[in-house]
């Protein structure tokens, strides 16, 4: 789906790495915020916890990933 890392350099384009990326920071940020929405409201202990370990998670993935 986000095979960026394939394109080989002298291919590279904004349509073919730009764009893929922009959808997949879209597709992410996504399922962060309904984790971010379990990390605040679930009155359900273990799933909040799972949530607040999937965010930094994803708190993680971005910190390498720029």
């Amino acid at each position: 789906m986000y095979n960026i890392i394939a394109v080989p350099e002298y291919e590279r384009t904004f349509e073919n790495v730009i764009v893929p990326f922009a959808q997949m920071e879209s597709d992410l940020e996504a399922v962060e915020s309904v984790l971010s929405v379990y990390t605040m409201l679930s009155a359900d202990e273990p799933l909040r916890e799972a949530a607040i370990n999937a965010s930094s998670g994803f708190s993680d993935f971005y910190r390498h990933l720029y």
